[in-house]
């Protein structure tokens, strides 16, 4: 077993002409994937969004350059689009997703608990700490609290009317860990939904089960 630095530097080393590196490849994979299963379609659809959440989760937990600035950016794959793995996992987050039409309930509330665990993992890799890259996709998650998006506060408002307590969790340690970031431009609403995290904590902080 190689120690864990070793496997970072092996994990950012280019393989090929492109100078993409296995990290590289395996998050463009996983974002290909989601933007597959994104819009649903069954059963087997919502089975395998959850699995690719699943699989990014993990990744993010091993590999520590996986930050939220690495899933800003947009990958090659996606370069057409512009969709960035970060504004996928919002909108997995946000109102979108709920009108979003669910082969079952678990999955519903799977997608949410997975989605929510990722930006948590990926705000918790802080090799890109300081960095106006983190700032500005911090700054991004925090002005999608607002509406229409609702990012967290629809997930939340959802979790709640169905008893999702697992979710309810997911998502308060979310906002708990975005709070952290810049703590003291949030608590003076120096930045654009600022004010609606506060709201989103308090709420959390009286919550009958789970407070944060």
């Amino acid at each position: 077993d190689l120690p864990t630095a070793d496997i970072e530097a092996l994990l950012q080393m280019p393989f090929d002409a492109t100078n993409m590196s296995a990290a590289d490849a395996m998050l463009d994979t996983l974002q290909l994937s989601i933007g597959g299963f994104i819009n649903g379609g069954g059963e087997m659809q919502d089975s395998l969004l959850c699995l690719t959440l699943k699989s990014l989760r993990k990744w993010a937990e091993i590999c520590k350059s996986i930050t939220i600035s690495r899933l800003m950016e947009t990958s090659p794959s996606n370069s057409t689009t512009g969709n960035s793995f970060l504004s996928q996992l919002v909108a997995l987050l946000s109102s979108q997703s709920e009108q979003r039409q669910w082969s079952t309930a678990h999955h519903a509330e799977d997608v949410i608990i997975q989605s929510a665990n990722v930006l948590t993992a990926c705000l918790d890799n802080t090799s890109d700490f300081c960095t106006q890259s983190r700032r500005s996709a911090v700054s991004s998650m925090l002005s999608s609290i607002q509406a229409p998006v609702e990012f967290l506060v629809s997930p939340l408002r959802n979790s709640e009317m169905h008893l999702w307590e697992d979710a309810t969790v997911a998502l308060s340690n979310l906002a708990s860990t975005l709070a952290r970031e810049e703590m003291e431009d949030i608590s003076t609403c120096q930045l654009q939904g600022s004010f609606d995290l506060i709201q989103l904590l308090l709420e959390l902080q009286a919550h009958p089960v789970h407070t944060v």
